[in-house]
């Protein structure tokens, strides 16, 4: 199963205060990427393995909460318009990167929108 940012964020906002629209996302692949946030220790919680007829080899999670790290990346991804710069900024280059440089950039273009950071381009 392929990785998938968008997923990625609307999960961790979910877990910061519900509401999202996760209805374009089968089961499976909510299952899989929240393990992979547990993994990066973006969500504190339990991977639940086994098989799967997808191959992920995960069939449940159990989930706390919010690690500090999960609410620094959704403080960071909050905007939809810093977001999207990103995506943008990545779709131009690799197409996609880790977690760890998308929360770089996001970083990165948020400085630059409160102006701490206007003498360098990302």
């Amino acid at each position: 199963m392929k990785r998938n940012m968008d997923l990625i964020r609307a999960l961790l906002f979910q877990w910061e205060s519900g509401g999202q629209d996760l209805t374009a996302f089968s089961e499976a692949e909510q299952i899989y990427h929240t393990a992979l946030l547990i993994e990066a220790g973006y969500l504190i919680g339990e991977i639940i393995p086994g098989d799967t007829e997808d191959g992920s080899g995960v069939v449940g999670n159990c989930v706390s909460r919010l690690s500090w790290a999960g609410h620094d990346f959704i403080d960071s991804a909050r905007s939809q318009s810093v977001w999207e710069k990103v995506k943008a900024a990545l779709s131009g280059t690799a197409g996609t990167a880790g977690i760890e440089t998308v929360k770089m950039l996001l970083l990165k273009f948020v400085a630059l929108k409160v102006g701490l950071d206007s003498g360098v381009q990302p």
